[in-house]
């Protein structure tokens, strides 16, 4: 049985995702595909929400020292976002200290902390 040597290897590009390579040898021809896999498949969603949730956040601390002393499920309405986006935002500003609660807690609300 004789090894077949290379006359020529060649990449080629069809689309984006997909690689093929064309190898020529001494007695025919060799065709291999690979699918690329992206870097990170995460990369573009996660950059999406956390812009998101920032912005939220920032829309809400904003709202807070214009309107002090409102309460989530007015916030939420104010927003048009869900109580739960809310909460969360709430707790990041919570715990950064940028905003406090005051009040019962069923009649409070939460105003800006003073610096």
């Amino acid at each position: 049985m004789a090894v077949a040597s290379f006359a020529s290897a060649r990449p080629c590009r069809i689309t984006p995702e997909i690689d093929f390579e064309i190898k020529e040898f001494t007695g025919g021809v060799m065709v291999s595909f690979a699918q690329k896999q992206p870097e990170s498949p995460r990369e573009g969603v996660s950059e999406g929400v956390s812009e998101g949730v920032s912005e939220g956040v920032s829309i809400l601390a904003d709202l807070i020292r214009k309107q002090p002393g409102l309460r989530a499920p007015t916030l939420a309405a104010t927003l048009q976002t869900s109580p739960k986006n809310i909460e969360r935002w709430l707790k990041q500003l919570k715990d950064s200290q940028r905003i406090e609660f005051h009040g019962a807690p069923k009649t409070g609300g939460y105003y800006p902390k003073k610096p």
